[in-house]
């Protein structure tokens, strides 16, 4: 038999049967690589994006305890500082000067009110209560700092006592406040003027 006979017309058509085979399974290979590339990429991006997550979770969590810790913080500073202006304002009798009940001219008592602390006080009232007659009253918008004032009141009876005469103002924050003439100790009083818890906190 003869040896079968591959001519140049005929070899050129086999070589590019087998040729694109070979392209084919190459670029299925390329394909399957790429997919398993895309599947692996894929699934670092979702475990770092799950891990950048926690953090950012974390990290929030971490600055929420960080600005409740400054806010009490400075509330409890705010509150020490209204403290030390309630220790610090004082109302005192400087003069008491007697009348002439015979020319009914009363007398007159001189109070002043001296605020040594650093803020502001606001609304100030002056109250003194007699033991006969109407109460008698002193109104100032506000006191600065380190500055004094004085109210002076009549006189019908006799000598003014330090119970009779009240100091109310209101703190930087709105609070007010109460304090007896010659008193160290200043009481927080309720802000609603309805309530009879007006006693709220003592400040010595």
């Amino acid at each position: 038999m003869d040896s079968p006979v591959y001519t140049a017309a005929r070899r050129p058509a086999y070589d590019r049967r087998v040729s694109d085979r070979e392209v084919l399974l190459a670029a299925a290979a390329v394909a399957l690589a790429l997919l398993i590339w895309a599947c692996v990429s894929l699934s670092r991006l979702a475990r770092s994006a799950g891990q950048t997550n926690r953090e950012l979770q974390h990290a929030a969590r971490q600055l929420a305890l960080m600005s409740r810790a400054v806010s009490s913080s400075a509330l409890t500073a705010q509150e020490d500082r209204l403290a030390r202006q309630a220790r610090r304002l004082a109302l005192t009798v400087v003069q008491q000067y007697s009348g002439e009940p015979a020319a009914n001219l009363p007398g007159a008592v001189v109070v002043r009110v001296h605020n040594a602390s650093d803020d502001f006080a606001y609304d100030l009232l002056v109250m003194y209560s007699p033991p006969e007659g109407e109460p008698q009253f002193d109104a100032r918008a506000l006191l600065p700092p380190h500055h004094t004032y004085d109210a002076t009141f009549a006189l019908h009876g006799p000598p003014v006592k330090v119970e009779q005469l009240l100091l109310r103002y209101v703190d930087s924050r709105g609070a007010p406040w109460a304090q007896r003439a010659g008193s160290p100790v200043a009481v927080r009083l309720d802000p609603d003027p309805s309530s009879d818890q007006n006693a709220a906190r003592e400040v010595a």
